[in-house]
């Protein structure tokens, strides 16, 4: 990749007609690492002062940026050559939002977390910018000029709660079961039952993510709550009757280091065993309403 912008640039090949820096370097970087062709170091790593790390691969930030600029693109309603004015600190969304808009061709105007309201003003009518992203530090200051920012659509919040009026890109970017490449899944469904088709076949391989199995011929909440511990599963899917077992056999002596992600659906998961759930292991439970609930019996 190196040594052929090197020669474009030496005038020895010519000039590309169309350029995107998304597809056409960092995509090649992308099938440099499926190929094996590149070294095993992460594309992006991420650390905070609060124990935090975010790794991604090329695959990984191929994967995320192109669902960024889905989000730009469809629930911002931002179209190709409009504007987008980011105030963000140094978190990992800033490299997506930045990606995403390469790909989508908005253009992305970043700007430092020191900008006042003054200075925010300023940007929004001189650029004309559609869409506004910031967190919720700076969301006041926005909210406080936002009668004379004529142009702008959309606001993006980069936060993990709600704000009244704003999009939220966590809540945006994540589907019930929120997998990506890089995660291990482990659905504990029969095979006999169509959750073994979506949460064991289909859902995790279309997103790219391991699918876990442990061979159990009975549900053992000892064994769960061991091999939750034991190996690094991070999406973790089972059935109401299945949580009601393990708050029951109380799962709290166990660590479950890796799991980020717990799911259920099929039937109703009552409130109290939600409540259990989130004391003994700290994770919250992401029921889903499906087939199951809402197909037509006769």
């Amino acid at each position: 990749i190196i040594s052929y912008y090197d020669s474009v640039n030496r005038c020895e090949k010519e000039l590309p007609k169309y350029f995107n820096f998304a597809s056409d370097v960092l995509d090649e970087w992308l099938q440099l690492e499926k190929d094996g062709r590149r070294p095993a170091n992460p594309a992006f790593w991420w650390v905070n002062d609060e124990g935090e790390e975010v790794k991604w691969s090329f695959e990984e930030l191929g994967f995320l940026s192109r669902k960024t600029a889905n989000i730009l693109s469809e629930a911002c309603g931002l179209q190709r050559g409009d504007r987008v004015l980011a105030v963000l600190p140094r978190v990992p969304e800033w490299w997506l939002l930045s990606i995403a808009c390469i790909r989508a061709g908005i253009v992305f105007i970043p700007g430092t977390s020191q900008l006042t309201a003054k200075d925010i003003l300023y940007r929004l009518q001189a650029s004309k910018a559609k869409c506004m992203i910031t967190n919720d530090t700076l969301a006041p200051v926005v909210e406080s000029i936002l009668p004379d920012c004529q142009f702008l659509k959309t606001k993006l919040i980069v936060a993990k709660g709600n704000r009244d009026g704003w999009l939220n890109l966590k809540e945006l970017f994540a589907h019930w079961m929120n997998l990506t490449p890089s995660d291990i899944m482990w659905n504990t469904s029969d095979t006999g039952w169509v959750k073994a088709a979506w949460s064991s076949v289909f859902a995790p391989w279309i997103s790219g993510s391991c699918v876990f199995v442990h061979n159990m011929p009975q549900f053992k909440p000892t064994v769960i709550a061991e091999t939750l511990s034991r190996y690094p599963i991070t999406v973790f899917c089972t059935a109401p009757t299945a949580y009601r077992m393990l708050v029951q056999h109380d799962v709290s002596s166990y660590k479950f280091m890796t799991v980020k992600h717990c799911l259920s659906g099929g039937e109703p998961l009552n409130p109290e065993v939600m409540e259990k759930w989130k004391i003994q292991t700290g994770l919250d439970i992401h029921e889903g309403y499906g087939q199951t609930e809402t197909v037509c019996l006769y």
